[in-house]
Order: C-alpha cells, then sequence, then structure tokens
C-alpha cells in the first residue's frame, strides 16, 4: 500500500508492523519512510514499527494515540484498514519468541 501511494498528498498512509531482518516488508517499513521527497507525498506516510511481544492494552493505546492524531491534524474524508494476518498465534510479533 505504501509504494502506491508514496508520491502523493491524496491518500496518508500508516502502517503499523514489525520492523526486523526477516520481517515483511522486507525492503520497507522504515520510520525513516515519511513519503517521496521532492513529491507532494512528502510528510504523508507513517512507518511504526512495533516490539516484539507487544500486549493488546499497549497496541491499543498507541495505536488510538497515533490515529487520532492523525485524523485531527489531517482531517481525511474517509479512513481505510488493511488488516494482515499478523496476530495469528506463533507470530513473532505477538510471542516475541523468534520461534514463530
Amino acid at each position: 500500500v505504501q509504494s502506491a501511494f508514496y508520491s502523493t498528498d491524496q491518500v496518508f498512509t500508516a502502517s503499523f508492523h514489525r520492523f526486523a531482518p526477516g520481517f515483511f516488508p522486507a525492503l520497507s517499513g522504515s520510520i525513516r519512510e515519511k513519503g517521496g521527497s521532492g513529491t507532494t507525498g512528502l510528510g504523508y506516510n507513517l512507518n511504526v514499527p512495533l516490539p516484539a511481544g507487544i500486549g493488546d492494552v499497549a497496541f491499543i493505546r498507541m495505536f488510538r494515540r497515533l490515529i487520532f492524531g492523525l485524523v485531527k491534524s489531517y482531517d481525511p474524508h474517509a479512513v481505510v484498514l488493511c488488516l494482515g494476518a499478523d496476530g495469528l498465534k506463533g507470530d513473532e510479533l505477538i510471542s516475541g519468541s523468534g520461534r514463530g
């Protein structure tokens, strides 16, 4: 999703994911990626790396704070969620065990 809108200010993308070697997306997802340099998309991309073993309460607290702050700042016409299957039992993001 990030690459589709990286150079435009028409869509703000925010991604919450584990960012570590061996995790998808392997070539993107860094907190330093903020949108296409020299394009209207600069400032319209946010990557939020999550620590291994993040709990529900901590995740929800962080998610709400960031999403509500973004909505207040950017005043979008719509919010669309693209959800993966990261929360499956045994996922390293959830367990932090490294055994996935």
